[in-house]
């Protein structure tokens, strides 16, 4: 199927990025979409996920400010993006997805976002794209408070190349009950030469309030919030070592030792019904990867690079589950599981440019132990037509690795689970038009196969490799300044999306089996269009703007049993909505002052799906703002 032409994301002729293709190149040399997303961008935004969610072919799920949230990239959900810090994985090994909410954007210098399938040169989870987020180096210090009792400091610091800190802490009391948050974050290196050693720590204890309730509070509820006692806290640490060396003039060798340890405590109250008592119910996830990353450059003759990477990595899960009666205090059930996994890696990169055209070609080779050996190949190539224009087109296939949670939860994991296996197809240009406008224009097409989903088996729910999922469509970019003064910036994405879903429809009770049915639906918590507008003013010491960002309909199914053991379901839509924010700075010397409204029209309209087709989903945090000062040292 060739890809629709619509429009996409912009792209700078000076810019240099290394996501894409695991070695610094200009980004007019790369074959695959990239959004390059710069501190500035953040301006008008309080957290990466709203910031990420402007820009075009990139969809944003939160849960709430600080409350869990992740990206999804041209239609794919979250589970098929590779997040990465500094280039280190963040991805949980038991749910697959990366979560963003633990990283201040305040201490953020750039976000690189390869928007097409990238397991070629990372291996799995890398279905939809990677989102690699640099951290800042540089030495400031910047404080702000707000509504809802925000207050934030952060501050960062270094000697040369050899010392550097940076890190903070923020606070928010929430928009309703058991919505708060507190959030701690550090980072810290020592640079030798071509040896460095970096340590990241964060930290996050909040409320986990669910949707809001209907016309029924639940007994561990109230009217704002379902759940007014659930909480978690979420703690990393990250270290890595890295040495680098040049054995030759023409060849460089890189070495990436790391540790990724996640720990994730999370307590809930509800009714069991058989016997009916209140449960509290303590989860405790360990979670560990360790790992290493050797990759080499070779510089050829006639313009001609090639790369060489060799990874290893070992995955550990510890999980505890803990019942308690909490009206006798009684101990009800305990749980426990540990599994640990092994896989390794090698790919090849090569890019040849001649001329005005750079074609580009990777594979790579991954053994896990779980499963068949995987190849995953993927070839672009890009041509400047002229000064002004630039065709590209890109081809790859990747794979999604089943989780931790789907291979062994305990009674119903299922360890014969494979890999989800995705392929997409891009096409488009990019137009450089006088004054600065840049125009850019993207189609593309993406299908999963074997998604894994969890369906009934006999009297449980395990999951089986029985769905898949379609996106087609396209995208739009168009930024530019008028007059020197005046910067605009529009970005547009229309979605097709389709999921091919095995349900359940009836249940038979003479073999107490469930009946599976396909059924073809629009993929669910996926807008066909969204789009952003941002226009600001630069008068040098004073820049002002607005941006305003609108998203289609979505909808979502649930199950419904009224008819049993007939199984039909039941359809929820959000409605279309809009979101308009407000910035002013002021600079003088290193100082800046600024001032920020995020959701100016105070909408209260939900922003994701709740648990249920009768609660009020999750609803938007009313008009926020923020004064923040900040210096450059």
């Amino acid at each position: 199927m060739l890809p629709i032409i619509i429009f996409s994301q912009i792209l700078w002729i000076d810019e240099i990025v290394v996501t894409a293709t695991r070695f610094p190149d200009p980004i007019l040399r790369v074959p695959v979409s990239v959004a390059l997303i710069t501190a500035k961008d953040f301006e008008a935004e309080f957290d990466l996920v709203g910031g990420l969610s402007n820009y075009a072919g990139i969809m944003g799920y939160s849960y709430g400010y600080g409350s869990l949230s992740t990206i999804g990239l041209r239609g794919l959900p979250s589970d098929q993006t590779l997040v990465l810090i500094d280039g280190l994985s963040v991805n949980s090994i038991a749910t697959g997805v990366g979560d963003i909410s633990f990283i201040p954007v305040d201490l953020i210098e750039r976000v690189e976002v390869v928007k097409g399938p990238a397991s070629s040169i990372y291996g799995g989870n890398a279905t939809g794209g990677v989102i690699n987020i640099k951290l800042r180096r540089d030495n400031f210090i910047k404080t702000g408070i707000g509504n809802n009792g925000f207050w934030a400091l952060h501050t960062s610091g270094s000697v040369g190349e050899l010392f550097h800190v940076l890190g903070g802490g923020t606070h928010w009391d929430g928009d309703r009950t058991n919505d708060d948050m507190s959030r701690y974050f550090i980072t810290g290196g020592v640079k030798f030469g071509a040896i460095g050693l970096d340590l990241r720590y964060g930290e996050k204890r909040f409320g986990v309030p669910g949707p809001v309730p209907g016309d029924i509070i639940p007994e561990f509820g109230d009217s704002t919030a379902s759940a007014i006692g659930d909480r978690e806290f979420d703690q990393r640490i990250i270290p890595n070592l890295q040495f680098s060396f040049k054995p030759l003039p023409n060849v460089s060798i890189a070495n990436n030792l790391y540790l990724n340890y996640t720990r994730i405590d999370f307590r809930t109250y509800y009714r069991n019904y058989y016997p009916s008592f209140p449960a509290l119910e303590n989860d405790y996830y360990r979670m560990a990867t360790v790992g290493d990353e050797v990759i080499t450059g070779v510089d050829f003759p006639f313009n001609n690079r090639l790369s060489i990477g060799l990874t290893y990595d070992y995955d550990t899960l510890d999980c505890r589950m803990v019942v308690d009666n909490d009206s006798t205090k009684e101990r009800v059930s305990k749980l426990t599981w540990q599994k640990g996994n092994h896989r390794i890696g090698i790919f090849i990169e090569d890019r040849q440019t001649i001329s005005t055209v750079d074609l580009f070609f990777a594979l790579r080779y991954d053994r896990d132990k779980r499963f068949p050996a995987r190849l995953s190949p993927a070839a672009g190539l890009s041509i400047l037509l002229t000064d002004r224009i630039r065709l590209r087109t890109h081809w790859g296939m990747a794979y999604r690795r089943p989780t931790f949670n789907d291979l062994y939860w305990p009674n119903a994991g299922n360890p014969d689970l494979i890999p989800e296996t995705g392929v997409g197809l891009e096409s488009g240009f990019d137009l450089f038009l006088p004054h600065d406008f840049i125009l850019s224009v993207t189609g593309f097409f993406r299908k999963v196969t074997d998604k894994i989903a969890w369906v009934p088996t006999g009297s449980l729910w395990s999951p089986q490799n029985i769905n898949e999922a379609r996106s087609t469509g396209g995208e739009m970019s168009i930024t530019g300044r008028v007059y020197d003064l005046i910067n605009l910036r529009l970005d547009y994405t229309y979605l097709n999306p389709e999921q091919i879903n095995s349900e359940p429809v009836y249940y038979d009770t003479a073999t107490n089996t469930y009946q599976l049915e396909e059924k073809r639906r629009p993929l669910i918590n996926t807008p066909k269009h969204s789009a952003r507008l941002k226009v600001s003013v630069d008068l040098g010491r004073v820049r002002t703007g607005l941006s305003h960002r609108y998203i289609s309909a979505r909808q979502n199914y649930y199950l419904d049993y009224s008819n049993f053991p007939e199984i039909s379901y039941r359809k929820k839509v959000l409605s279309p909505t809009g979101n308009t924010n407000f910035f002013l700075a002021l600079s003088s010397g290193n100082f800046d002052i600024s001032f920020t409204i995020i959701n100016l029209l105070d909408r209260r309209d939900p922003i994701q799906f709740g648990n249920s087709i009768d609660d009020q989903d999750y609803p938007r945090p009313g008009r926020s703002f923020r004064f923040e000062l900040s210096q450059r040292i």
